[in-house]
């Protein structure tokens, strides 16, 4: 996909009247005047209302590339407000539209004070803040998450209220209960289980338990696995099995619950794309490991 500036550069008609610009668009791009000053030797895109004195310009996803979520770089283009060092993230989709629930970088212009990330819900004055990807915080969730999905796809946020982790990819949301657990949104009452074990499938890295937040034994547990490309590693009598997700945008996973009981996983009536899914039954260890 050709680069946003580079297809509004072979629009440029003339050069500029404006001082400081190279070149200017001959016609509006949605309802924008394009233009192209030079700064340290390198051509870059400014945009304006035509009669108007707010200033845009164009920032390379490349400046952002270790700081954010990986959607929020690949997904989106930003847009620096010159007035008032606020960059707005854009859909991709909508490159050319502001939205009051857009994500937006506020950049201190303090160095002892941390730039804020933050967005408002639709219809609500309710702001929601990006949790930086280099905080504790943001570590401890994410490793809780791994085995789902990558650090670099999860995009955890801070309401008034909670903290929520998103695996868009996943079409799945976790957020941190007044118990200090972690809750999946889609199954409420269900928590990450301290115990990572199905009872099966020894080896699987990309399996997350959930139980469910009581503690209640008669209630089942559940586990939720990755679809993806299967990869494996010897380590003498052990197998290290993982589940390689790739760059897809949507990732399906299935999920299943674990009956001791009766020694078996059994898949769910339903999917994340609300298909039913084919019964799944293997021996689920009780007591000790069994080999399946």
């Amino acid at each position: 996909m050709p680069n946003l500036i580079e297809i509004l550069v072979s629009l440029a008609g003339f050069i500029a009247d404006i001082p400081g610009m190279e070149f200017m668009t001959r016609l509006t791009v949605f309802r924008y005047q394009i233009l192209f000053p030079m700064h340290n030797g390198d051509l870059t895109m400014q945009a304006r209302r035509p009669g108007g004195s707010q200033l845009l310009q164009f920032v390379p996803r490349a400046v952002f590339a270790d700081d954010f979520p990986k959607t929020l770089v690949e997904d989106y283009y930003h847009w620096l407000y010159l007035s008032t060092a606020e960059v707005e993230f854009r859909l991709a989709t909508s490159p050319w539209t502001s939205d009051p629930s857009n994500w937006r970088l506020h950049v201190r212009r303090d160095p002892f004070q941390s730039h804020a990330m933050r967005r408002k819900i639709s219809g609500d004055s309710t702001l929601i803040d990006l949790i930086d990807i280099r905080l504790a915080t943001f570590k401890m969730i994410s490793q809780l998450l791994f085995a789902l999905e990558s650090p670099e796809n999860i995009i955890i946020t801070r309401s008034p209220k909670t903290l929520e982790a998103s695996l868009h990819r996943l079409r799945l949301a976790f957020f941190v209960s007044q118990r200090s657990e972690v809750e999946c949104r889609s199954m409420p009452g269900y928590v990450i289980d301290e115990i990572q074990s199905s009872g099966t499938m020894f080896g699987l890295r990309n399996q997350l338990v959930l139980c469910h937040g009581s503690g209640a034994s008669e209630l089942s547990r559940w586990v939720f696995i990755p679809e993806g490309d299967v990869s494996f590693t010897l380590d003498g009598n052990f197998a290290n099995v993982s589940v390689q997700t790739g760059t897809e945008s949507h990732v399906r996973w299935h999920e299943y619950s674990i009956d001791t009981g009766l020694g078996r996983l059994i898949g769910s009536s339903k999917t994340q794309e609300g298909k039913n899914s084919v019964e799944f039954k293997v021996k689920v260890a009780v007591g000790k490991p069994e080999t399946v």
